[in-house]
């Protein structure tokens, strides 16, 4: 499969979403998330806002746990681990406050809360909210399955995707990772044909190599090929974050409504007196580079809103990207019930954004 192959179909897609879907406009941003927004609601049977009912039943949960023996305990062992002497009542009090105002991941990142107190509320909040994101990995499941495109167009599709040896020999022998033993090539391909329906025929790479430990998607491997590094120990979850990131290279719109969303993004957070930051700043003890940039929004993870730069000699901000993890991110979390659930719990609105941006791609003609 060429690069032509992708350009042409992008050619078919200049009409894309023009039609009007319930609950909006899908050629614009606001159309797009305010379809997801009534489909989620739908979905959920919330009434009102969701980031505000995800907040309060978040907010709940915290107020239940930090109020047992168990959230004591887990403190003290906290300050134990960095030889403090153990919180006082007052002390222990902040953290719970603080905590139920604050994204829970971005807590332990900023050395608010240690491992033990994360993995104590980390346990309550996926149990809370895992429930709901399999109700929207169900749904997800249910576009695959009524997409325009049959499984066996997608198979025929997959199947002309070059595969090197040394993928082969990886994935019959990893120990970790979605894809193991005999038939793990094969349980691959089934994944990449679900991704192929889900972006109505968008999403796919011409090859599978191994290049480096880390998963990896590259625009051109070869002149006018495109690939997955499918790293160690691949998962379904990075399959589909790999494979999304093809959607915003083949697609002019895709990569548009990419900019627009951070561009919003990037409003919000300047109206809250924060705006574009270091990620090692926010995040001191992750292994992200000095150089490495985001805006400092609601966003689930401050990866999503990470900035690349086409031109070094531009001015940072969304309108100046190459690339964006909007949609990789987003479609990564579609992927799994956890990981969906959690970022329902923190920012329903990308969740709602991706749901439309697929209704968009699945209204196209083909």
């Amino acid at each position: 499969m060429a690069m032509l192959r992708d350009r042409l179909k992008l050619h078919n897609l200049l009409g894309i979403g023009k039609k009007k879907a319930a609950g909006g406009d899908l050629t614009t941003l606001e159309g797009m998330q305010s379809y997801g927004s009534n489909k989620l609601s739908e979905l959920l049977g919330v009434k009102g806002d969701l980031r505000a009912d995800s907040q309060a039943a978040y907010q709940n949960m915290v107020k239940d746990i930090t109020k047992s023996s168990s959230f004591y305990l887990a403190v003290v062992k906290d300050y134990q681990d960095v030889n403090l002497t153990p919180p006082d009542d007052e002390a222990t009090a902040y953290i719970a406050g603080v905590l139920e105002n604050t994204n829970l991941r971005g807590a332990f990142d900023c050395t608010l809360i240690g491992r033990h107190t994360y993995n104590l509320l980390k346990q309550a909040n996926d149990k809370l909210f895992t429930e709901r994101g399999k109700i929207v990995v169900e749904h997800v499941q249910r576009l695959i399955d009524e997409s325009p495109i049959s499984h066996s167009e997608a198979m025929k599709a997959v199947n002309g995707v070059s595969v090197s040896d040394e993928v082969t020999q990886q994935i019959q022998r990893q120990r970790k990772g979605d894809y193991r033993g005999k038939f793990a090539m094969q349980s691959l391909k089934l994944e990449l044909a679900n991704i192929y329906r889900l972006t109505n025929g968008l999403a796919l790479p011409d090859m599978l190599v191994k290049t480096d430990p880390r998963a990896c998607h590259y625009n051109e491997y070869t002149k006018g090929k495109s690939a997955i590094n499918v790293g160690s120990g691949l998962t379904k979850q990075v399959l589909w974050h790999e494979v999304a990131h093809r959607l915003e290279y083949v697609s002019q719109d895709v990569l548009d409504a990419s900019k627009s969303f951070l561009s919003e993004r990037l409003k919000q957070a300047e109206a809250e007196g924060k705006g574009i930051r270091r990620l090692k700043d926010l995040y001191p003890r992750s292994k992200y580079k000095r150089n490495e940039i985001t805006i400092d929004d609601s966003a689930f993870s401050a990866y999503v809103t990470k900035l690349y730069t086409k031109d070094s000699n531009l001015p940072i901000g969304p309108n100046n990207i190459r690339s964006s993890e909007v949609v990789s991110m987003g479609i990564e979390c579609l992927a799994s019930p956890s990981a969906a659930g959690a970022a329902l719990a923190t920012d329903p609105d990308h969740i709602a954004y991706m749901l439309g941006l697929i209704k968009r791609l699945q209204s196209s003609n083909k």
